[in-house]
């Protein structure tokens, strides 16, 4: 897929996590980081970025839930 995509996927997870909707954020964080690790790979700082992304949405939903 193109990298593109990545990027819109990430920034529609950024809105979602914006809005409380966090899975829907994870959702597209996780389609991002797929898109970048296949054309990037692993220590690309985008892909790098997306990680944390989906770090800072996991931990949201996990303290939400406590």
């Amino acid at each position: 897929m193109h990298p593109e995509l990545g990027a819109l996927y990430n920034n529609l997870g950024g809105l979602h996590y914006l809005r409380g909707e966090y899975s829907a954020a994870l959702e597209y964080l996780r389609s991002a980081h797929g898109i970048f690790k296949a054309q990037f790979g692993r220590s690309d700082p985008q892909t790098k970025e997306v990680w944390q992304n989906i770090g800072l949405v996991s931990r949201k939903t996990y303290f939400a839930r406590t």
